[in-house]
Order: C-alpha cells, then sequence, then structure tokens
C-alpha cells in the first residue's frame, strides 16, 4: 500500500543522505523551524493529491498523483554590482539539479511508484534586508496504484450453508393464499393467472465443508 505521506518520508530521507549544499538540513512539516538561521536549507511538502478512478462499476482502483514540491533556499549578503543574484542563480541552479540527482530515480520511491509523470523547477529572488534569499522549488508528480485494499476494509463472513428455494411461475393456485410465502414481494395476490403463488414447490439445502 502507497500512500502520499510514505513518498514524502522517503523523499526527506533521501535528500537528508544526498551530498546537496543543504547538508542535513532537510525539512518536512513535522521539523520545519521557522527561526532556523541557516542556509542553504530544503523544505518539503506534498500539498496535493488526485486520483483517477479505473473503475466504475466495479471495486475501487484509483491511479494517484501525488505533487511533491522540495523548496530549496540560499541566502548571500548583499554585494555589489549584481553579484548577490549572480551568486544565488548559480546557488539555486546547482542545489536544483542535487535534489533531481538525489529523488529521479531513486531505488526507494521507484518501487513504490508507476512514473514520475512531470518534473517542474522554478527560481525566485527576494530581499530580506541586507541579505537577499534566492529558492528554488521543484515540483514532481509520483503517479502510484491504489486499489479497493487501500480503503474501507468491508467485513467478510463465512458461508455454512447455502438454501434453495423454488415457487414456480408456471404451477400455481389461482385462488389460494398461504402464509409466510419464501418470497412475499414476487407474490401475485389472488385471482391469479401466473406464480408464484406463495407455496414452496421445492428446495434444496447444502452445508458447506468448512474443515477444508
Amino acid at each position: 500500500m502507497t500512500q502520499t505521506a510514505d513518498l514524502l518520508a522517503l523523499a526527506v530521507t533521501a535528500l537528508q543522505g544526498a551530498d546537496t549544499l543543504a547538508g542535513a538540513r532537510v525539512y518536512s512539516a513535522r521539523t520545519w523551524s521557522t527561526n532556523t538561521g541557516q542556509y542553504p536549507l530544503i523544505y518539503c511538502k506534498a500539498p496535493s493529491e488526485e486520483k483517477e478512478s479505473l473503475s466504475r462499476n466495479g471495486p475501487p482502483q484509483f491511479n494517484v498523483v501525488a505533487t511533491l514540491k522540495i523548496c530549496g533556499r540560499v541566502q548571500v549578503g548583499a554585494l555589489p554590482d549584481g553579484q548577490s543574484a549572480a551568486l544565488l542563480e548559480q546557488q539555486m541552479g546547482a542545489l536544483g539539479q542535487q535534489i533531481h540527482v538525489a529523488l529521479i530515480n531513486n531505488p526507494s520511491i521507484q518501487k513504490l511508484i508507476q512514473r514520475t509523470s512531470f518534473v517542474h523547477t522554478d527560481q525566485a529572488i527576494t530581499q530580506e534586508g541586507s541579505k537577499e534569499t534566492g529558492e528554488v522549488e521543484v515540483s514532481m508528480g509520483l503517479e502510484f496504484y491504489q486499489g479497493p485494499e487501500d480503503f474501507y476494509d468491508l467485513p467478510v463472513y463465512d458461508l455454512d450453508t447455502l438454501g434453495l428455494t423454488v415457487d414456480l411461475v408456471n404451477r400455481f393456485d389461482p385462488a389460494g393464499t398461504y402464509a409466510d410465502p419464501p418470497f412475499p414481494d414476487a407474490v401475485n395476490a389472488a385471482p391469479r393467472t401466473s406464480g408464484p403463488d406463495g407455496r414452496a414447490e421445492g428446495g434444496l439445502t447444502i452445508t458447506l465443508n468448512t474443515e477444508s
């Protein structure tokens, strides 16, 4: 069973073990510190998931695409002549490529998914006081399958006995009324020109072997 949370956790582990500019500073929502103050760093999240049904009348089956977003952030002090932006672009480019290498075709992730349906990368630079911060965001669509075993667990009952009762259509009492008919909703009211009339013309009881 594959869940989006599993893929997110694997991505964090893979990035923590990879040789990126962020080193071990890789966080998810559970470990993120708003006052980390240390750059470069990577923040991982899985903000969306879409299920596409594969069945119409049968058990639930879906192709699921989880969107994994990896945000890498770098920061430098203000430098003259636009050198800050140039340095940030170099670091963002390097960090983005390191994220690609760490996650695309990663064996731990690959064994849980059918394919990586898309990879999209954005970069942005913002001014924070005397420092400039660059962010590279890598969005990945991870596709995997979910079947009925991943959802509500329907109750299962053992079948010990099978009973068959027959109330025929072409053998009937035109006028009789009988108490406790085997198929009350199917009985034609008297006077009738065809059955069922509420009488069982035959039956069979099968006791199943539950020991084998």
